[in-house]
């Protein structure tokens, strides 16, 4: 049993890659972001934004702590680009299908999405950003990390 729980362990220590992010917003208001990983994403060892194929699934996962309760959340992706967001289409906006809800003020929560990288998505590197939004718009955990789409 024991050798089964190392082995678990080491498993989700290869394949879960934490990545560089940053906060949307400088201080950081109503949440704390302690960590963001993507799976595959062997390029996060060098600090370099994850090289996704397109066709493929990744893995994102982000551990936060609210400073807001919520008995639902809004939970949306978008392209950064500079002074505009630009949604990424078709992905469920409803962020308790990917956390636990409701959200507790001060208790620390996973975020875990399957991002599909759609084939016509360009090849390039983007600026990716999870809005997870409570009750109120002034209930926000903001967070933005690079990707780079490859064939």
């Amino acid at each position: 049993m024991l050798r089964v729980i190392l082995v678990s362990a080491l498993l989700v220590g290869v394949y879960s890659e934490s990545v560089t992010y940053k906060s949307c917003r400088e201080p950081a208001r109503n949440c704390v972001v302690s960590a963001v990983s993507i799976d595959p994403c062997p390029e996060s060892a060098t600090k370099s934004p994850c090289k996704l194929k397109r066709g493929k699934t990744a893995k994102l996962t982000v551990d936060f702590t609210p400073d807001f309760d919520a008995e639902k959340i809004d939970g949306r992706w978008y392209w950064e680009n500079g002074s505009t967001d630009l949604p990424l289409i078709g992905i469920e906006t409803n962020g308790c299908s990917y956390t636990t809800c409701p959200l507790k003020k001060g208790q620390k929560q996973q975020y875990n999405f399957d991002l599909d990288i759609n084939r016509r998505w360009p090849t390039q590197t983007f600026d990716i950003k999870l809005k997870i939004t409570g009750d109120t718009p002034d209930k926000e955990c903001c967070l933005v990390t690079a990707i780079k789409l490859t064939r």
